[in-house]
């Protein structure tokens, strides 16, 4: 299951029990849909993990410690 989840082919994978892309989906597409609309025109930092960068920024591969800029 690991193997199929590191592919990011299956969106529904859940390793190890923990939570698929679709499941991080949900949960974090609205909170950060909600702070670029707070915070629009403005800057805004936010500190996470890879799984994040890959939902908002798709097809980007930073190394383990980067800045990605994504503009929503």
């Amino acid at each position: 299951q690991l193997e199929r989840f590191s592919k990011r082919d299956d969106p529904t994978v859940c390793p190890g029990g923990g939570e698929s892309d679709n499941d991080l989906e949900r949960r974090v597409r609205p909170a950060v849909e909600e702070w670029a609309d707070r915070y629009a025109g403005g800057r805004l930092a936010l500190v996470t993990h890879l799984g994040v960068v890959r939902l908002l920024a798709p097809g980007s591969e930073p190394g383990h410690t980067g800045v990605t800029r994504v503009v929503l």
